[in-house]
C-alpha cells in the first residue's frame, strides 16, 4: 500500500521525532532540518515538496487511491506587502501556515511552502473524487477571517488549482504544472474558488503564457494604439468628451480583445508600461486634433489600480501633456472604484493631487465596488460612471431601475456628474433622459474608432434627438 511505502514528511524531510523548526516550533533545527524546512514558517519547504513528491509519483499506480497537488497562492498578498510592507507580508504567511495546519489535520493532507505566497497539498490517498472538493473547501474557509496584522486587518483569500495523477507516465513535473495551470484558471474565475485541470486548460494556460511574452513584444514594437468612443451630453445632444481606449492590431488584424490582454498585462506587471503608451498616445493625438483646428473635447484615460496606487502617475502625466503645452484640463483621470476603496485616506490625497495639476477625475464602474457609494463624499472626484451591467437591465428590472435612479439622485446631491456606459437602445437612452442622466456613451452612439475618425462621429443621432422624455 502507498501508505505503508511512502514515509511522512517528519520521516523523509526531517529527524526521526523532531518537529518542524522555525517561528512555529522553538526546537532548534538540525542541518537536515535546515534544507528542508522553511526558515518563516517552519513548514516543508520546496525541496522538501519535491522529494514527497518524486517519492509519491513513484509508488503511485493508477489502480490504487488518487494523488492528487492543490497548488494555490494568496489573493490579495500583493497589497498587503505594498501597503502594510514586507513585515506584515510575514506575519500573514506565518499565520497562513498556522491556520492552515489547523484544517489540514489528515495524515495523507501534507502541506508545504513553495516560495514566496505558493503552497501546495499534497493528498497521495484519496479513495473518491468527491474528496478533493471538500477538501479545497476547507482551504478556503481557513481565509474567511481576516488576520490581524501590525493591527490592522487583512483580507487575503486563495485560487485553488487541482490536478490528479491519471497516467502511470505522468511525472512529477508535470503534476505540479497542471496544479499550476489549474490556480490560474481560477484567478480567471474570479479568484478564492477552486478549479480541475484539463487537458483544455493546460492548452488555454500555454496560451496565456505566450500573450505576456506578446505583451511584452508589443509595447516594445509600439503595436498598441488607441480609439476613442465618443460621450454624448443628453440636455444638448453635443458631444461632450470621448474615452480612449486600447486596441492590439497585428499585421493589419485584431490579435487580442482588450479585456483579455488588459487583464493579463495586470497580471504580469505589465500594466503600467501599458498605461504608459496610452497616456503618450493620448498627447500626440490632442496635439495633431489642435493642429488641424477641430472642437476639442476632454479625453478619459482609464488608469489601472496597480499604476494608481504603486506608479509615478503624476509624472506620467506631467511629462506626457505639462511639458507638450496641453491644457490638463483636456484629460480625464479615470480611476476604478477598486482603486480608490483599499486606502481611502490615500485615494483621496492622490486625487487632490491630480486635480490640483489640473485634470478631472472620475469614478468609473460605479456600483461594483464592495463599499457603499457613500464613499464618493470623502473624494473630491468630477465626475462617475455607472457601470453597464446596471444601465443595460433598467428596462427589464426594477431593482437596477432602482439603483440606477439612486445613484444619480446621490452623485447629483454631491454635485457630480454622471456618465452612463453600455447605452444600446433608444428606449434605454430615454429612460435616462427622465431619470436626469447627465451623459450617455455606448455603441448607439458610436463605436471607438481611431484618432482620424473621432471627429466624423461627434454629432449626437438626430433619430435620438426627438426621443426625449416629456418631462424633460
Amino acid at each position: 500500500m502507498i501508505e505503508a511505502m511512502t514515509p511522512s514528511v517528519e520521516q523523509s524531510c526531517q529527524d526521526p521525532g523532531k518537529s518542524p523548526a522555525g517561528p512555529l516550533s522553538g526546537n532548534l533545527p538540525s542541518n537536515r532540518e535546515t534544507t528542508h524546512l522553511d526558515i518563516l514558517t517552519g513548514l516543508p519547504n520546496r525541496l522538501c515538496f519535491m522529494e514527497e513528491l518524486q517519492r509519491a509519483v513513484n509508488t503511485h499506480r493508477p489502480s490504487g487511491p488518487m494523488l492528487s497537488l492543490l497548488f494555490f497562492d494568496l489573493d490579495g498578498f500583493k497589497f498587503v506587502n505594498d501597503s502594510l510592507g514586507h513585515q506584515a507580508g510575514d506575519e500573514v504567511l506565518i499565520q497562513v501556515g498556522q491556520r492552515l495546519g489547523q484544517v489540514l489535520v489528515e495524515p495523507r493532507e501534507r502541506l508545504f511552502r513553495l516560495a514566496g505566497d505558493e503552497f501546495v497539498v499534497i493528498a497521495d490517498h484519496v479513495e473518491r473524487l468527491n474528496q478533493l472538493p471538500k477538501l479545497a473547501e476547507r482551504i478556503l474557509a481557513a481565509f474567511q477571517e481576516p488576520f490581524i496584522v501590525m493591527h490592522e486587518k487583512a483580507f487575503v483569500g486563495a485560487s485553488i488549482g487541482i490536478a490528479i495523477r491519471h497516467q502511470q507516465g505522468q511525472t512529477a513535473e508535470q503534476l505540479l504544472n497542471q496544479a499550476d495551470a489549474a490556480m490560474y484558471q481560477s484567478k480567471r474565475n474570479g479568484r478564492r474558488c477552486y478549479s480541475f485541470y484539463s487537458v483544455d486548460l493546460d492548452q488555454e494556460h500555454r496560451r496565456l503564457f505566450q500573450l505576456r511574452g506578446d505583451i511584452r513584444e508589443a509595447i516594445e514594437n509600439q503595436e498598441f494604439t488607441v480609439h476613442y468612443q465618443p460621450k454624448f451630453d443628453l440636455a444638448t445632444g453635443e458631444c461632450c468628451g470621448a474615452e480612449a481606449l486600447v486596441r492590439w492590431f497585428r499585421n493589419g488584424e485584431i490579435y487580442s480583445r482588450p479585456e483579455e490582454f488588459v487583464a493579463e498585462a495586470e497580471k504580469c506587471g505589465l500594466i503600467v508600461p501599458l498605461s504608459q503608451v496610452v497616456i503618450r498616445a493620448v498627447a500626440r493625438d490632442i496635439k495633431c486634433w489642435e493642429a488641424l483646428g477641430h472642437r476639442m473635447v476632454p479625453i478619459s484615460i482609464n488608469i489601472s489600480a496597480s499604476h494608481f496606487r504603486f506608479g509615478d502617475l503624476q509624472e506620467d502625466l506631467a511629462s506626457a501633456f505639462f511639458f507638450q503645452g496641453i491644457n490638463p484640463g483636456l484629460v480625464e483621470v479615470e480611476l476604478t472604484e477598486e482603486a480608490v476603496l483599499h486606502d481611502l485616506k490615500l485615494s483621496g490625497k492622490k486625487i487632490r493631487d491630480l486635480k490640483q495639476m489640473g485634470f478631472s477625475v472620475t469614478i468609473d464602474d460605479l456600483g461594483t465596488g464592495r463599499s457603499s457609494i457613500a464613499y464618493l463624499q470623502k473624494l473630491t472626484v468630477d465626475i462617475v460612471k455607472i457601470d453597464e451591467s446596471f444601465v443595460q437591465e433598467i428596462l427589464d428590472s426594477e431593482f437596477a431601475l432602482a439603483v440606477v435612479d439612486s445613484m444619480i439622485r446621490i452623485a447629483h446631491t454631491a454635485k457630480l456628474r454622471v456618465v452612463a456606459e453600455g447605452v444600446e437602445s433608444p428606449e434605454i437612452c430615454d429612460c435616462l433622459r427622465t431619470l436626469s442622466c447627465d451623459h450617455v456613451q455606448g455603441y448607439l452612439f458610436g463605436a471607438a474608432c481611431d484618432a482620424e475618425s473621432l471627429f466624423a462621429q461627434l454629432q449626437f443621432p438626430a433619430a435620438l434627438a426627438s426621443c426625449q422624455s416629456t418631462s424633460m
